[in-house]
């Protein structure tokens, strides 16, 4: 008798395992079928949102190519401003034999001519009077070292006084104005007395 109670509840046992294996099992296999069916969800969406973009790109009006080779042609090039170079000053044929026998009637003397430094054509244009002077007898002494904190402009006469001006340098003055040639007189404390000094600065 003892022997059949232990095999019935052998039996009971066995069938609660049993039971419990088909329960698990029947939750993971709803388990599985919930996901499988949430991602094809998850697919679809998907596959609805690409759908919709594709058409969305389809409505926009496309431009023609002729549009489009317009839209490069009216790109504004950079904007270069490019100044203008000043023009070369320079003394006529005709000023130059003028001004040389002008000075040739005050007899001859000694003159420093400078220009403005690092001007090129400050530069061109004092040779043309360096030439004209020694032409006219005059002779051109070497400029002494001197610097610039500010170039001139204009041409200029030189002297040490305004208020003693030099005879030679009076003639200078008027000989240019004869030619054409503005020429106004300056005081310059580097100038040595009883002298005076051609200066060619700046347009």
């Amino acid at each position: 008798m003892g022997v059949i109670k232990e095999g019935f509840g052998r039996a009971i046992l066995l069938s609660i395992a049993v039971y419990i294996v088909l329960g698990c099992l029947f939750f993971l296999y709803q388990t599985a079928k919930f996901i499988q069916q949430d991602h094809q969800t998850l697919l679809d969406r998907i596959t609805v949102l690409k759908r919709e973009r594709q058409q969305e790109k389809n409505s926009l009006p496309s431009k023609s190519e002729s549009e489009k080779q317009t839209l490069i042609i009216n790109v504004p090039p950079p904007t270069v401003i490019v100044k203008d170079k000043p023009e070369q000053r320079m003394l006529t044929t005709e000023q130059r034999n003028k001004l040389i026998t002008l000075l040739k009637a005050g007899g001859n003397t000694s003159i420093t001519v400078r220009h403005a430094q690092g001007n090129f054509e400050a530069q061109t244009y004092a040779d043309y009077f360096s030439s004209a002077l020694k032409d006219a007898g005059w002779t051109i002494n070497e400029p002494s070292l001197a610097f610039e904190t500010r170039q001139g402009q204009g041409v200029q006469i030189l002297v040490h006084d305004l208020k003693e001006p030099l005879p030679l340098a009076v003639l200078l003055q008027n000989s240019l104005r004869a030619v054409g040639v503005s020429a106004d007189g300056a005081e310059m404390a580097m100038v040595p007395s009883g002298t005076f000094e051609l200066y060619i600065g700046v347009q």
